[in-house]
């Protein structure tokens, strides 16, 4: 059940008449959500013959170090927080990673934990700890930011042997550098084995070998294999596996990376039908954080005369602090019902309890033993927690109970909220608190709730020897959610 919370507690009269008793008490812890978005921001024109792009992940890559100050064991990795271009330590910022990301710090792989504003902007939490061979200053800390990049592309006119070509920007650096599996902050890495998705139509084939780094630029390609023209047609390229670039070196994370894409139709002469340019910003996570405080509402509510409750009428009106059966006799039972209302967002539910002062006394007098040899006392019925039938009337005082409706979620049409017993099992009696008894479970659900109602059902009777006067008890209700 996890961490418990007793968050409310209701104590409430049940007597032939009297006045109402009722206290309540409340607590309240504070649950964390981390929800993230991510900002896409594109710069495009229409014309045409034209093409827009849009990136699947449209995050910067992660690309530091480890700074000093780490200690195996811990789960905070601390970064540098200075860039420098000739150790390829691009991204100094922690913030710019998000929950769940998935970095390599040396050659281990780690997940980035719930990241929170009270996290200095040198410190990664870690979903696990620190190895001892990860610590060394200038370990590269590395996330791959990478998804399909899609272009959509309308032509006025294709012919047979026209060529599509796609041009990503690249790092500047070495081909080498390029193609390392590693993001680079001047343009997309190759990653060893980017390729092109042409068209589903069979008439298109994808190049076999994309160039990488090619004038700072890879190149993919799509050939129309055709053998009539086409008009006015509109087909979307994926190109898949590239790394997004990371930030610039010294680049606030506030800001986007901007980075060309060229697009070009040509015939089979090698001769440009349209060539243009469009460019992609590339961004950081924008983390939005809300405390959503607990709930939990529990409410005991009156059933009227003559209503249905535990498969029976009741014979009085109730409220919620009480329960005046009125005059009663031994050759019937006096039934009444009070109906309990659960909401709460307790991740791990919550469970009810209940215990009387007392058997029925007169006066309010104490009730020693079980009562039954006492004619100023109204005995319980059966052990408490143990339901027995009770049909024939019998000089005892007991409960039962019905759940009328619940909370479904995840659980098909069978509600999670789960009484010990319920009528058709029977009726017991509530623990007495008197004789030296502890509150009883009699209601749980294991998961919140959006609306658990639960009716608790009295029945009474004397018998020929009871004593004439007031009989009166309390029973306490105590309310505990697990969040």
């Amino acid at each position: 059940m996890g961490l418990l919370f007793p968050c409310a507690w209701f104590k409430m009269d049940l007597r032939l008449s009297g006045i109402l008793v009722m206290k309540k008490c409340a607590q309240f812890l504070v649950s964390l959500f981390v929800f993230s978005f991510v900002f896409l921001a594109l710069v495009n024109s229409v014309a045409a013959n034209s093409f827009e792009i849009y990136p699947s992940n449209s995050r910067l890559s992660f690309r530091g170090a480890m700074g000093g100050g780490n200690t195996a064991g811990t789960s905070i990795a601390l970064i540098q927080t200075t860039g420098n271009l000739a150790n390829k330590i691009y991204s100094v910022n922690a913030g710019q990673l998000m929950n769940g990301d998935e970095i390599t710090i040396g050659d281990s792989t780690y997940v980035v934990a719930t990241t929170s504003a009270s996290l200095q902007s040198n410190q990664i939490p870690l979903a696990s700890v620190l190895g001892s061979d990860n610590i060394a200053i200038n370990t590269p800390v590395i996330h791959n930011a990478s998804g399909p990049i899609k272009i959509s592309v309308q032509a006025d006119n294709i012919n047979p042997g026209d060529v599509f070509f796609v041009y990503v920007q690249a790092a500047s650096g070495s081909a080498a550098l390029a193609n390392d599996g590693l993001p680079d902050y001047d343009g997309f890495d190759f990653n060893f084995n980017a390729q092109i998705v042409c068209p589903s139509n069979a008439t298109y084939v994808a190049e076999a070998t994309p160039a990488s780094n090619v004038s700072s630029l890879h190149g993919f390609s799509c050939a129309y294999a055709g053998d009539s023209a086409l008009t006015n047609q509109s087909f979307d390229l994926y190109i898949n596996d590239l790394i997004n670039p990371t930030p610039e070196v010294g680049q606030s994370i506030n800001n986007l990376g901007i980075f060309n894409f060229l697009v070009a139709q040509r015939d089979q002469a090698g001769n440009n039908i349209f060539l243009n340019s469009d460019y992609v910003g590339l961004g950081n996570a924008v983390k939005m954080t809300v405390r959503v405080a607990p709930q939990l509402t529990f409410k005991i509510e009156g059933v009227g005369v003559d209503a249905t409750a535990c498969g029976t009428l009741t014979t009085t009106a109730t409220t919620g602090t009480l329960v005046p059966f009125g005059g009663i006799g031994y050759t019937s039972f006096a039934d009444a019902a009070q109906r309990i209302l659960v909401n709460t967002n307790a991740a791990n539910g919550y469970v009810i309890t209940a215990v009387e002062t007392d058997q029925m006394s007169l006066g309010g007098g104490v009730c020693s033993g079980d009562g039954v040899s006492n004619t100023a006392c109204i005995p319980n019925y059966s052990t408490p927690g143990i339901p027995l039938p009770w049909n024939t009337v019998s000089g005892n005082f007991g409960f039962s109970m019905e759940v009328v409706s619940g909370d479904t979620y995840l659980n098909g049409n069978t509600p999670n909220v789960t009484p010990i017993f319920t009528y058709t099992n029977g009726w017991s009696s509530f623990p007495d608190m008197q004789a030296g008894s502890a509150p009883m479970q009699i209601i749980e659900n294991l998961r919140s709730t959006n609306g658990d109602v639960i009716d608790v059902c009295y029945r009474i009777a004397a018998d020929a020897t009871t004593k004439p006067g007031e009989y009166w008890t309390s029973v306490t209700y105590t309310v505990t959610a697990s969040f």
